[in-house]
């Protein structure tokens, strides 16, 4: 530095491993792991019906309802809303206890909700 020779020690040393986007990487004893973080529709879709999972248990909970019944579902929603539950219908029914599910229809049990400004509605009923 300016000319002068300096010597730094192991414990003077500070080695950062960091990802270059839209990777993020992370090293431990001399491993280092990069993830790509780019969210791709096929991801967003299974988030979106993660979350519509997720609410409707909630709902089938504040409803009354058994772990173990079986429902008639609704989710409403934009084209994407629409889009994802078709792509992962399978999953939902599994997941949910779902004999079906409608894009739309009266159920005595009810919420809305946003995902990333998207605005889904859920609607459920005991078969």
């Amino acid at each position: 530095m300016d000319g002068r020779q300096e010597t730094l020690t192991d414990e003077e040393i500070q080695v950062r491993e960091e990802g270059i986007p839209p990777f993020v990487a992370a090293g431990q004893d001399g491993l280092t792991v990069a993830l790509d973080t780019t969210l791709t529709e096929a991801l967003r879709a299974e988030g979106l019906c993660r979350e519509i999972i997720n609410k409707v248990q909630n709902l089938r909970k504040k409803s009354g309802l058994d772990v173990a019944d079986r429902i008639h579902l609704v989710v409403a929603g934009a084209p994407a809303v629409q889009e994802a539950v078709a792509a992962h219908a399978g999953w939902l029914r599994r997941e949910t206890l779902a004999a079906e599910i409608a894009s739309s229809g009266e159920m005595p049990h009810h919420d809305t909700f946003k995902v990333e400004d998207v605005e889904v509605t859920i609607a459920l009923a005991k078969v």
